[in-house]
């Protein structure tokens, strides 16, 4: 099944009925979308419903901050995990490269 309007994961759309909700995950295989509306309500829906929806894509709400919040227990969110987000040693071994260091091409 094609999609008529594409969802964009992290974009924000809103519905006919002024339901404003944010693209969590797009599952092609399972042709399945997981949302989540303003109020942090999640919702997996599929690609027959997210075609009969009349969605605008929209800028994200000015109140969304802290919404997404439990994003980052989110399976689906890979780049976040609580140690990388406030590991300290990431500051702690760099090296100062000084500007006239050569660097080599391999």
């Amino acid at each position: 099944m094609s999609i008529k309007h594409e969802p964009i994961v992290g974009n924000w759309y809103e519905t006919a009925d002024s339901q404003s909700l944010k693209v969590l995950h797009v599952d092609e295989d399972a042709e399945s979308i997981e949302i989540q509306y303003l109020d942090g309500a999640h919702e997996e829906i599929d690609f027959g419903v997210w075609n009969a929806w009349e969605v605008e894509s929209i800028v994200p709400p000015k109140d969304w901050e802290g919404l997404c919040d439990d994003d980052l227990d989110d399976p689906h969110n890979e780049f976040m995990d609580d140690e990388s987000v406030n590991d300290e040693s990431w500051d702690e071994d760099n090296e100062f490269i000084d500007e006239d260091t050569e660097i080599n091409e391999y």
